[in-house]
Order: structure tokens, then C-alpha cells, then sequence
């Protein structure tokens, strides 16, 4: 595919990461409160949009064009998200409670993030603050919690979501940039408002009884809550939601 072909693809492609894009963050808790924690950039439906394309685009580029010579002191994107990746995991296995600590980058599924494990949800709570707001994907801050008593799991997000993350961080960086914070604002909402943000809870030795979110959905066997946001809809920011999500289980 030639140059002036492929302009055109490409902005296509970023106009619809933000409407293919889902963010999942999976938390497996166990009775004794030991688990195992999941989060990541979901963008496969971009691949089943533009999976053949984006295949003959790599096909046809190749016949188009030459390699060029890079400098061994530089990196690819994939590469730098790897990394990013693997750091993260690093910091994450150091720390107190936390095990089998691993980043990925899968380019064939368009997923990346990192998982591990935790002996106690206070470990992984003070796991997850201790990273920087943008590894820790901004639901994790001083002034939330998780915790599970008995039967009872709750979780707040200290009044904040991924859709305030998302805005703190974007204006941030318009700011180091030099940019008008209020016109990055207005073009996030735009790109963003499609963003989904998922949050599914396992529960593999006990069944859900009673939750208090209407916006959450369980499974038929009763082990698994799923809570599927849009944190940038203003339609989906104005729905009621509890100040705590709170799991009764049998």
C-alpha cells in the first residue's frame, strides 16, 4: 500500500480505536481473600474490523518500499509497550504479597497489560496505589478500598472513576505540552466517548446472593458479577451508581 493509500487507513484507525477500545480488569478472589488481579487494553474489535486490511497492508508495504537502517539505540512502539509492561510487572513483584507478576504486549490479539497474583486484597490494594496513576489505569488511589468481610466484598473508588482518571491525566499532559487544557478536554470527550471500561468479578468457591449496582450483570451460575461502564458518555455518567459496589455472597 503506498503512502497516499495509507494516510487514509490510518485515520480511520485511530477514529475508531476509541469506539473498539475496552479496558477489562479482572479480580479473581478466593474465600480466604487470595487471588489473582488482570487488567487490560482490549482492542480486538479493531482486529475483526480491520484485521485483512491491516494485513494486506503489511504485505503491500513491504513490496513498496526499502528497509531503512535504525540506529541500534532505538526502539520500536511494540517494544517500548513491552517494556512498559515489563517494568510494570518488576515493580509489581517486589512488592509484599504479590507473585507470578507478568507484563504482555500481544500485537496478534491487541491486548496488553499485566496480571498477578496476591495473597490478600490488602495487597493488592497497597500493590496497586504504589504505582503511578497511569500503570495503576486510575482506579487506585488513597481513597479507595477493597475489602472482604465474611461474605461481604466492598469496593469504593473514592468518589472518582476511570472517566476522572482519564480526564486528570489527559489534562495533565496538555499542560506539560503547552496545550489548552479546555480544547483537549473537548476533543477527548469526542474520541473517548465509545471507551468502555469493564470490571468483572470471580468468586470460584462462592455464589453471589445480593449487589447492589443495577448496572451490573451476573452469570447463571452465580460466580462471576461483570460492571460495564462508559466512563466518557454523558449519558453513562449521569446513571445512579452507589458510592461503594457491594458483593453479598453465600
Amino acid at each position: 500500500m503506498k503512502t497516499t493509500q495509507l494516510v487514509p487507513f490510518l485515520l480511520l484507525v485511530v477514529m475508531s480505536l476509541s469506539s473498539c477500545l475496552t479496558i477489562v480488569e479482572e479480580i479473581t478472589i478466593r474465600k480466604d481473600g487470595s487471588g489473582s488481579y488482570r487488567i487490560a487494553m482490549d482492542g480486538s474489535k479493531v482486529k475483526e474490523m480491520f484485521g485483512d486490511i491491516a494485513n494486506k497492508m503489511g504485505t503491500d508495504s513491504q513490496k513498496d518500499s526499502t528497509r531503512a537502517e535504525v540506529p541500534a539505540d532505538t526502539i520500536s512502539d511494540v517494544e517500548k509497550e513491552e517494556k512498559k509492561y515489563m517494568l510494570t510487572a518488576r515493580l509489581l513483584s517486589e512488592k509484599s504479597g504479590i507473585s507470578n507478576a507478568i507484563g504482555f504486549n500481544d500485537t496478534t490479539q491487541f491486548q496488553s497489560g499485566y496480571s498477578f497474583d496476591f495473597a490478600r486484597l490488602e495487597d493488592l490494594q497497597e500493590a496497586m496505589i504504589s504505582l503511578e496513576d497511569e500503570e495503576a489505569f486510575g482506579l487506585w488511589n488513597d481513597e479507595a478500598s477493597i475489602e472482604l468481610k465474611g461474605k461481604t466484598l466492598k469496593r469504593s473508588t473514592g468518589n472518582s472513576g476511570f472517566g476522572d482518571f482519564l480526564a486528570e491525566v489527559m489534562l495533565k499532559k496538555s499542560e506539560d505540552e503547552g496545550q489548552d487544557g479546555a480544547a483537549v478536554k473537548n476533543m477527548m470527550k469526542m474520541m473517548f466517548r465509545d471507551l468502555e471500561f469493564k470490571t468483572v468479578y470471580h468468586f470460584p468457591d462462592q455464589k453471589i446472593k445480593k449487589w447492589n449496582d443495577k448496572r451490573a450483570t451476573v452469570s447463571n451460575d452465580r460466580h462471576t458479577l461483570t460492571l460495564l461502564e462508559k466512563p466518557m458518555d454523558e449519558k453513562s455518567k449521569a446513571d445512579k451508581k452507589p458510592e461503594a459496589l457491594i458483593i453479598r455472597l453465600k
